[in-house]
């Protein structure tokens, strides 16, 4: 596999999140099976899809941010790689 180093700009990773990324924020209802108490967790979610030819800049971005995973989806039309970030643990 060929390595390309990618230094991120700033400036154009915003404009690149700002056209392919999306942030999402997800609240669930949790209860607790001891005393049935009813608590809410609330999530957020950072993604960017790429295509598969651009995995390369989404390992960039990994490496850039320090967190996140990147997984592969979809076959008919190409693959498609997205980066997550879910939490802080990512």
């Amino acid at each position: 596999m060929k390595m390309i180093m990618v230094k991120i700009n700033p400036f154009w990773l915003s404009g690149l999140i700002d056209g392919e990324g999306s942030f999402g924020i997800s609240v669930s209802e949790v209860t607790s099976k001891v005393k049935g108490n009813i608590s809410y967790r609330v999530s957020a979610t950072f993604y960017l899809g790429l295509h598969g030819r651009d995995r390369f800049i989404l390992e960039a971005i990994k490496d850039f941010f320090g967190c996140g995973y990147i997984t592969t989806a979809g076959k008919k039309s190409g693959f498609f790689f997205s980066y997550q970030i879910k939490a802080n643990a990512d």
